[in-house]
């Protein structure tokens, strides 16, 4: 064999190799941490149709300043025109406060809602509304995106 085939064979070895490493090393977000967050889009989905419902129902959203979803929780739990709440919640859905937990981390982490139909133009700018005659909802995905979990962007 001549030096130049020695010498490029070791150098595709070496690139394989590392390839091989960098595959291993890459990280991901492990399966059940994708179905917490697979869930935590559904209850999203679920919470901004209810909230959508009450608005029809009611004339505006549930009062909410993004600190939390307390103020949502308790309005969905209303009764609504037939005697039933806009959300029935388990109660291991809410946290002691009455915050919306988020599945993708239930112990530390909640659901954020804000009502931005009441803010002026000069506050939702401030605050970075994304629904800016409605509401936002959001919480963190299994990545830790604050607001990886959202009303605003559909995947």
């Amino acid at each position: 064999m001549s030096s130049l085939f020695k010498i490029g064979a070791v150098t595709v070895a070496v690139i394989m190799a590392c390839c091989a490493t960098a595959v291993i090393v890459v990280p991901s977000v492990p399966a059940a941490a994708q179905a917490r967050e697979e869930q935590a889009r559904r209850l999203c989905a679920v919470l901004d149709e209810a909230t959508r419902s009450y608005r029809a129902a009611e004339g505006a959203h549930p009062p909410g300043d993004g600190r939390g979803s307390m103020g949502l929780a308790m309005g969905l739990l209303r009764p609504a025109r037939r005697g039933r709440p806009y959300v029935s919640f388990a109660p291991t859905m809410l946290t002691e406060e009455g915050h919306v937990r988020n599945p993708v981390d239930p112990v530390h982490a909640v659901f954020h809602y804000r009502c931005n139909e009441s803010l002026d133009a000069a506050t939702r700018l401030a605050v970075a509304a994304q629904n800016a005659d409605a509401f936002d909802l959001w919480a963190c995905d299994a990545e830790g995106r604050e607001a990886g979990v959202n009303n605003w962007t559909w995947e």
